[in-house]
């Protein structure tokens, strides 16, 4: 097959919006608070470890920056993703 559809194939329908329980999203908005903590306390650590830099190895303080930029963007998106899932009007 090319990549393109036969005329007489059908496309399923992209779904737009489906329910949700609220229970579920105030789960999700309280786990991305958690995660938040979490990448806040990663921060902290790599605070706390340039501070006492001479006595960790480079390769170390290294992984522990890629960690923290990456929970805090990873948080970030996800506190984002979660406000505006809970903002969609219920009608």
């Amino acid at each position: 097959m090319n990549g393109n559809l036969d005329s007489h194939e059908k496309v399923a329908p992209e779904i737009e919006r489906m329910p949700v329980r609220i229970s579920h999203l105030d789960t999700l908005l309280g786990l991305t608070g958690e995660i938040i903590i979490a990448a806040s306390n990663i921060s902290i650590l790599q605070r706390h470890l340039n501070n006492i830099a001479s006595e960790v190895d480079r390769e170390t303080m290294d992984m522990v920056k890629l960690a923290s930029m990456s929970t805090n963007r990873i948080s970030s998106d996800l506190h984002h993703l979660v406000m505006d899932i809970r903002m969609i009007p219920i009608k």
